[in-house]
């Protein structure tokens, strides 16, 4: 079985079609809810789930799904 894929009967011949997430929703089957932490609460990529135009504050990775350390919030350097 392939994800995100229906059978579509035509003129009498079976072709596959890919079917997209409906918005706010991504991945496999479309089982998977977008990032609450996309910027702007933007609905993200239907494949990937990546937020695509970045994180809120205070969230990182491609699906904002990773918070930051304070260190990273506030561009800290190691220095003492």
């Amino acid at each position: 079985l392939i994800d995100n894929l229906s059978y579509i009967h035509e003129s009498g011949k079976c072709r596959l079609q890919f079917v997209e997430c409906p918005g706010g929703y991504y991945g496999p089957n479309c089982k998977y809810k977008c990032s609450e932490n996309c910027k702007y609460q933007e609905e993200c990529d239907g494949k990937t789930g990546e937020c695509l135009n970045g994180c809120q504050p205070g969230w990182r990775n491609t699906t904002c799904g990773e918070s930051k350390t304070c260190r990273q919030l506030y561009k800290l350097s190691n220095e003492a």
